[in-house]
This record gives C-alpha cells, sequence and structure tokens, in this order.
C-alpha cells in the first residue's frame, strides 16, 4: 500500500462478522447497496464505524434511504451497471454530493470528461485511456490535409527539404512508402536511405509530389490494391501519350494518378480541388478536360473505358499517332505500371 494514498476494497456484507484489527486495515471498506438488507447489518456496520472503520456503498440508488446512506464516507458507481446519465444525476443528490465519489468502469474519454466537469468525482478507473471512441460524422483524411500542405510548400520556393520531410513523416506508414519508393529513381543502390528527409533528397524535388502521392494511395487503409494499380496505369498512360502529342507539356502524370483522388478520399473533384492548391493547368483538366493535359486525359478515360467510336483518331495521326500506336502506348504504360508495383 502506498503510503497517503487510498485504498478501496469491495468486499461481501457476510465478510464483516469477521474483518481483521482495525490498525492492520487502513482502508475504505465497500459493499454493495443490494446487500444491505435487514437491521441487523446496519447496526453491525455502525458498531464497526465506531471501532474506527470506514465504509463506502456502491451503485446507490435515487431511493435507497438517507437512513442508510448516513453509515457511509464514500460511494462508488459502477457504469457498466448504473450507466453516466444516472450517475450525473445521483452525484448531484444532496445526501450523496458531500460523500467522496470514486467511479469505476470508465471505458471512453466523453465519459471521463463529464465526470471531471461536475468537480465532484474524487477518483476514476477504467480502461478509459486504452479505449478508441467511434465518433460519428463526417471525416477529414489525414492524407488529404498532408497533400494540401505539401503541395503548399513545393509552391513556396522558401520550403526547404527538412519541413517537406517534417510533413511526409507525420503519418508512419507514408513515410515509410516515400522511403521504399526510393527503389524505383534509377541507380538507387547507390545511395543510403536512412530517413525520408534523405529520401526526398534522392527523389528529387521535380519528382517529388509524383511519388509521395503514389505512395500516399497505397497507404490508404481499407481501398483496394487494384485501385493503386490503376491510378498509376493511367497517369503513365496519360505522360506517354503526352511525350507523343505534346512534348513540352508538363504535368501529365499527375492529372492521371489525381484523376483517382476522388476514390481514394471519396470524395468529389470540385469539393477535393478547393483544398488543394495545384496547378491551375492540371485544375482545368480534371475538373473540365480542358487545355492540352484535359484533351490528354480525355482521351485515355475514352481508351480505357472502350470507347473508341469517339477517340479524336484524325486529330492524333496529325502527330503521327494512330490506332496500333496509341495501343502500344496504352501497353507500355501497363508494363511500367507492374514494374514499380513489383518494388
Amino acid at each position: 500500500m502506498l503510503p497517503n494514498r487510498p485504498l478501496f476494497i469491495q468486499i461481501p456484507v457476510v465478510d464483516l462478522v469477521s474483518l481483521p484489527p482495525r490498525n492492520a486495515l487502513r482502508a475504505t471498506l465497500f459493499l454493495k447497496s443490494d446487500e444491505l438488507i435487514g437491521p441487523e447489518i446496519l447496526s453491525r456496520i455502525k458498531k464497526l464505524r465506531m471501532e474506527g472503520f470506514e465504509f463506502g456503498i456502491v451503485n446507490p440508488s435515487c431511493d435507497t434511504p438517507d437512513e442508510i446512506l448516513r453509515n457511509f464516507t464514500s460511494v462508488c458507481f459502477e457504469l457498466s451497471r448504473t450507466g453516466i446519465t444516472k450517475v450525473l444525476q445521483s452525484i448531484e443528490l444532496p445526501s450523496i454530493s458531500p460523500k467522496k465519489i470514486w467511479v469505476c468502469d470508465v471505458h471512453i474519454q466523453s465519459q471521463l470528461d463529464k465526470l471531471v466537469a461536475t468537480k465532484k468525482v474524487n477518483s476514476f478507473s477504467g480502461p478509459f485511456l486504452t479505449q478508441v471512441e467511434h465518433i460519428k460524422g463526417k471525416t477529414f483524411p489525414i492524407y488529404k490535409i498532408i497533400l494540401a500542405e505539401l503541395i503548399e510548400k513545393l509552391n513556396n520556393h522558401t520550403s526547404t527539404i527538412r519541413s517537406l520531410a517534417d510533413t511526409v513523416e507525420r503519418d508512419p506508414n507514408l513515410a515509410f512508402r516515400v522511403i521504399k519508393l526510393t527503389k524505383a529513381v534509377p541507380y538507387h543502390r547507390q545511395f543510403s536511405i536512412p530517413n525520408v528527409q534523405r529520401a526526398l533528397e534522392i527523389i528529387g524535388l521535380r519528382d517529388l509530389l509524383k511519388w509521395v502521392t503514389l505512395a500516399m494511395f497505397s497507404s490508404v487503409e481499407g481501398k483496394p490494391d487494384c485501385l493503386t494499380s490503376m491510378a498509376l496505369s493511367r497517369a503513365y498512360f496519360c505522360q506517354l501519350l503526352a511525350h507523343e502529342i505534346f512534348p513540352e507539356q508538363q504535368g501529365a502524370f499527375l492529372t492521371g494518378l489525381f484523376s483517382y483522388l476522388p476514390a481514394i478520399f471519396e470524395e468529389d473533384m470540385t469539393s477535393l480541388l478547393e483544398s488543394i492548391p495545384l496547378d491551375s493547368q492540371i485544375k482545368d483538366a480534371l475538373l473540365a478536360k480542358r487545355g492540352n493535359l484535359g484533351s490528354i486525359l480525355k482521351v485515355v478515360c475514352d481508351f480505357e473505358a472502350g470507347r473508341w467510336d469517339i477517340l479524336p483518331l484524325a486529330q492524333l495521326e496529325q502527330h503521327g499517332l494512330d490506332a496500333d500506336g496509341l495501343r502500344n502506348v496504352y501497353l507500355d504504360s501497363l508494363k511500367q505500371a507492374k514494374e514499380l508495383n513489383m518494388l
């Protein structure tokens, strides 16, 4: 027993006849309220109190007579039996409020917060520090926050590799996958990867957003693995197609990859892009399939969906790409996506 610490012991009423001497038992003895039946028990409790024993009562009800409650200096409520609402009502009663109040079986933080707010509960016990409380309502994925912050920092020329690494490291799973993706960088075996900062240095700022987004897609729980593969295939398809028809165009890979954002975050594209500061050309492509990137994305989506009759083959042929060439670009994108997925 720790000095100056209260000790609470719950005993059955039948043990009242065989208690050790008071000096050998410095504790508050708790008795269940539903066992306090008959004048003999109350008489025994009063006699023991005169000998110096302290008693507590477990789960008294609003109907427990004051004659009984007067014999107890402490009260214990078991939330698993009484419920938080009834406990909050009971501790306000004039016959209970002045006593030392202990609440056990506290399972979640919200219960603890309500009990603390009353300023009348002296002690708590229960697994409330290790239990998860499920809150209903709209969720805001941590990955969405990370992505928005990362793009904002990349647009800020004063950002450092260390600050970018700090953003990625906010999720350990994402950090691990970013480090793993450095295997896709040429000559990766020449480098040692001790941390996220070193991984970002190897990936390079130009391709950082591409690889972090890809790692993010494979980090979100509850999504099928094939979703990442499909997003990666489309990204490569867009990139390879852009190289054929708009060689100077940047952002095709990200356009294809980000076209899967609604499937990952389960939110419509318009709402997503309001909180993610993407390049305006990529936004126009994703929202309205406008511009060079929008044209590329439309061709890719139509090809994937088998809408052969609306593919702009005449315009593609002006860039030296016929139907067979388009098919080969698609097959190359599948091959590159498969090779990266095997890393």
